[in-house]
């Protein structure tokens, strides 16, 4: 089973998906999801720089990386965090396979090396399918 990292814009999303993965008994290696610890202020470039490497190491302990959409920012009316986005891109230089579940919000996504899934369901499926 695959280990991967779920790189999203909300803890509540992307525990969801984790929950459906580890369901399906891949191990989630993500934690910043599931952590007690409050997000660093805007302002707090240390403690965003810790938050970095941390999310990079878990990258780079996984095989695949999930890019959860917003439903919102898909249709427009809002606009997310780019952290999922820079997580993507540092993924696809380290070889790690990304995948895209409820849609492409960034055009970069479309890069030929990524691969979309509706839904988590979806998500399971492709896994299971696929050398993951």
């Amino acid at each position: 089973m695959a280990r991967v990292y779920i790189a999203c814009h909300a803890p509540d999303r992307a525990n969801y998906v984790a929950d459906v993965l580890k369901a399906a008994g891949h191990a989630v290696v993500s934690t910043w999801h599931t952590s007690a610890d409050p997000r660093p202020a805007k302002d707090d470039a240390a403690g965003w720089g810790r938050s970095a490497l941390r999310n990079q190491s878990e990258i780079d302990g996984s095989r695949v990386l999930v890019v959860v959409a917003s439903p919102a920012h898909l249709d427009g009316t809002e606009r997310v965090p780019g952290g999922k986005f820079v997580e993507a891109g540092y993924a696809i230089r380290g070889n790690v396979r990304v995948v895209t579940v409820g849609g492409v919000e960034n055009g970069m996504l479309y890069h030929p090396h990524v691969e979309h899934v509706a839904d988590a369901v979806a998500l399971v499926e492709l896994l299971a399918t696929t050398d993951s």
